[in-house]
């Protein structure tokens, strides 16, 4: 399965996060979004949450939630450096920056 090592930056409850921060060892579905010019669907992705530092950061590692060709599809345009969005809804809860991609299958 592909993954995506991430670090992540939580907004706060001001920026519009979330009101209550997440507790480690959760396992967390929020969507992703990427820029629109890439691909303009959302998708849900899951990680377990990581502890977050006081300059509200964590390092995830994520996966596509869906199993099928059309979210393999969207995996596949994800790269070392790309910008992201994680969502609840409409509220963009953190932004973050892909570090790299692993085939923990061994498939890379």
């Amino acid at each position: 399965m592909k993954h995506a090592n991430a670090h992540v930056r939580w907004n706060t409850f001001a920026e519009g996060g979330r009101k209550t921060p997440l507790q480690p060892g959760l396992m967390y579905y929020p969507h992703i979004s990427i820029d629109p010019q890439i691909d303009s669907q959302e998708w849900s992705v899951c990680f377990v949450v990581t502890p977050i530092g006081p300059d509200r950061t964590s390092e995830i590692s994520f996966s596509m939630l869906a199993d099928n060709e059309e979210a393999n599809r969207f995996f596949d345009k994800l790269h070392a450096g790309m910008k992201f969005k994680l969502l609840e809804g409409q509220k963009i809860v953190a932004v973050g920056q892909i570090n790299c991609i692993e085939d923990k299958t061994g498939n890379d």
